[in-house]
Order: structure tokens, then sequence, then C-alpha cells
């Protein structure tokens, strides 16, 4: 899973704020469970530490983002992730639903909004902005000089979004069991 995000992260770099990295942590999270992506998103991180060296605010991001976006995966999935399907052999096949991949494709791009304002206070946090009396409208004013970026990732994800989450995991579902 580590090599997978960590490569297609590397291979869509010359592409700013497009990624498939939420795609891939939520499809890992509905196909093998929280703890094996929850695992996976920590590691990430150390491994893009070791790519692009140590900076406190991303790093401090990444720490609390993908974990963060593995957890609301789970935790929206829980109670109707699967359907469970009996085949001719007797054995029982699970499928996700096609209310999960809608809750859970909605989900992401409500966390790549969230991922853009969580970023900007940090940035201010780390920037010495707290004691100023001033924390939110600086906040606020990183928010509004990053949009560009920040729509083009929100855009980015909803364009990929539908079509891998649903794609990917009916992939892996076919593979695994």
């Amino acid at each position: 899973m580590v090599a997978l995000i960590s490569a297609s992260k590397l291979a869509l770099s010359f592409l700013p704020q497009v990624e498939v990295i939420t795609s891939l942590f939520i499809v890992f999270t509905l196909c093998f469970g929280w703890r094996n992506t929850f695992i996976a998103a920590i590691l990430f991180v150390f491994i893009e530490i070791a790519i692009f060296g140590f900076m406190i605010s991303w790093v401090v991001l990444y720490f609390i983002y993908w974990p963060l976006l593995v957890t609301v995966t789970h935790l929206i999935s829980w109670g109707f992730k699967h359907r469970d399907a009996k085949l001719n052999d007797g054995k029982i096949k699970r499928k996700t639903t096609k209310v999960t991949f809608v809750v859970a494709i909605t989900s992401g791009v409500l966390m790549t909004i969230f991922f853009g304002a969580l970023s900007a206070v940090l940035d201010m946090v780390f920037m010495g902005a707290i004691g100023t009396g001033q924390f939110w409208e600086f906040v606020f004013w990183r928010y509004v000089a990053g949009t560009w970026f920040f729509a083009v990732h929100i855009v980015a994800n909803i364009v990929a979004l539908p079509i891998l989450v649903p794609t990917l995991t009916k992939a892996i579902e076919r593979i695994k069991y």
C-alpha cells in the first residue's frame, strides 16, 4: 500500500495539487480495514520525510490528515460497508455497496476541503501567529492566498474519486475473494 501510494504521488508530482492519494487511502480502508490502512498512512508520512526532508508544518499536517482520512472513511462506512453474496460453491463474497461509495466519495471531497483549511491553520501556528491577536485573520488570508491551489486540489478529487474508488475497490474485491 505504502509503495503504491508513494509511487503514485511521485508519478503525478508534475501536476500541482493533483493526487490520487486520497482515493487510494479510501479504497484501502474499504478493502483492507482501518488498522492496516492506518499503519500504511503513518508509514507513508515517514517515507515522505525520507524523500522530501523534514519541514514541521507539512509533517504535522500529514501526521494529522492522512490517519484522520482513514479513520473518517472507516467510521462513516462502518455500518453499511459490505453486502454478502453467496457464491455457487457455498463461499460468501463480500461486496462494497453503492451507498458506501457515495458516502466515501463525499467524505473524500469534504476531507480535501478540510485539508486546505487545516494547512492554513498549521501554517499560521508554525509561523508564530498564535499570540498576535490576529490569528484567525492571518489564517483567513493564508487560505485566500492558496485558493487557486485548493480549488485545483478539490476539483481534481471531485473528478478522481468517483472514477477511482469504485473501480479500484471492485478490482481489489475480485482479487481478494
